[in-house]
Order: C-alpha cells, then structure tokens, then sequence
C-alpha cells in the first residue's frame, strides 16, 4: 500500500511526460529533491491547470513510490507564485539559474529543509535585491549545506607585508602569497576583493547579511572565486552560470533594457 505524503514544494523542472501529462521535478520541505508525475496535466479541464508552474512553491500531496524514481501526484495547491519572476528579465535569469544549480547538486531524496528555507528566500528576494550579490550566496550557503564550504583563513604573510593581491586555494581554502606551491591551483585576486570575500564567506558561516560589495569590481572577483569552487568540488558549474553573469554584465544589454 502506498503512503500518502503532503509537503511544501518548489518547482525546479517541468517536462513532458506523455502528450497530456508532465514530469514535475520539485525541492520540497521535508523529503529532498523529488519528480512526480501529474496525469492528464495538460487536458482543458485538468485540476492541475494554473496550480503549478517554475518558481511557484506549492503545496502538494503524493504517493510516495516503491522505490521508483516516480510519484504520483494527488493534489496541488500554489501557496507563492511569485508573479515579479515573469516581468524582470535579471530576475528571471538569475532565478533560472538558482534552481538549475539546485536540481544539478542535489540528489534525490537528501534532506534539504535548510536548502529550501535559503531558495525560497533567495527567489523572494529577487524582486528587490542584487541579482549578483544574492546568487553568490545562494552558492555558498549550498555549497556549506553539502559540506564543501571551507572556513576562511587569510595567509599571515599577506597580511603582515601588506600585499596588494592574493592567491585564493580552494583546496585548502586559504589565501596565500608567493611562498604556495606552484603546483596547486588558486585564483588571484587584490586585497580588497580577498578581505570582502573572507567577510562573506563567514556571514554565511554564521547565517548574518554581510554587507553589500565596496565595489563591482570586488563583487566580480568573489562570482569568479565561487565558480572555482564549484568547478573543484563538483564536475563543472552549469552552463546556465556562464549565461548568468554574461548578461548581467553585458552593457549593450543594459543599456536598451534601461
């Protein structure tokens, strides 16, 4: 017999599934990431039209399968449509990325309430806040939920003779000077751009709001260190990052979109 689940839920993916029903891929409260299928979906009179859509954190009851990759919905109810998602083209783009990125870590079924409880705000938030600044710390506070966040140390040296650039290794997840081994992988940054990710690296540690970037510059610098990061701990980072920041950072996109 089938246990009857309810729970609430993100949607990360909508996939076809026949001609008139769909594979839902959602990132729920209480049971990790899971795919339901949802017959008849796309039939005139179906229950589930208007209910679910990219974004929407809904409310659903399932059947929890036997093992099977597969549930069968039950119901679905919208709880956050989250409506400034579909009228602000950065938003947009960065909350397609933020839940792209999620469906790509996460395994099935891992528990992820406090993965849940940082993407609901994250999409949230994005109709008022920095789209750069907030996909950064979605980032690491995923990467610290998945246990591959290190904590931060700066190199005494660097901070004893003043230097103006630093080496991050995310191996060992330091700043270091000339005196690091060659052979190990880092990026190069200056001190400013080092100091102000060492801070937020640790209000992610601590769960505080850090303090927006000094400078676009410093801001960049910490969007290139996290795709190190990602790129180490994982295999890549999704193509979907690299079309982010593109934009994002593309003037003639800003300026006929101003």
């Amino acid at each position: 017999m089938q246990t009857l689940l309810k729970t609430e839920a993100i949607v990360l993916r909508i996939a076809p599934h026949s001609k008139t029903s769909h594979v839902v891929t959602w990132l729920t409260r209480d049971f990790g990431m899971l795919a339901t299928v949802v017959k008849g979906a796309c039939r005139p009179k179906s229950v589930f039209l208007g209910q679910y859509d990219l974004f929407y954190t809904c409310e659903i009851v399932f059947y929890a399968g036997k093992g099977g990759p597969l549930h069968n919905i039950r119901e679905c109810s919208p709880l956050n449509l989250r409506s400034h998602l579909r009228t602000a083209w950065r938003a947009n783009l960065a909350a397609g990325y933020l839940i792209d990125l999620t469906r790509q870590l996460l395994h099935p079924g891992e528990k992820t309430d406090g993965i849940f409880s940082a993407l609901a705000a994250a999409l949230d938030a994005l109709d008022t806040t920095d789209p750069t600044g907030l996909v950064n710390r979605y980032e690491l506070h995923l990467l610290r939920e998945l246990g591959h966040l290190p904590k931060i140390s700066l190199c005494s040296k660097c901070r004893t003779e003043k230097k103006q650039w630093y080496r991050f290794a995310p191996a060992s997840g330091i700043f270091v000077c000339d005196h690091a081994p060659r052979n190990e992988t880092t990026v190069s940054l200056d001190a400013v751009t080092a100091e102000y990710f060492a801070a937020f690296v640790e209000s992610v540690w601590k769960g505080r709001h850090e303090k927006p970037a000094p400078s676009a510059a410093a801001s960049l610098g910490v969007s290139r260190i996290i795709s190190v990061f990602l790129n180490f701990c994982f295999d890549g980072t999704p193509a979907s990052r690299r079309i982010l920041f593109e934009m994002l950072n593309d003037p003639t996109i800003q300026r006929t979109s101003a």
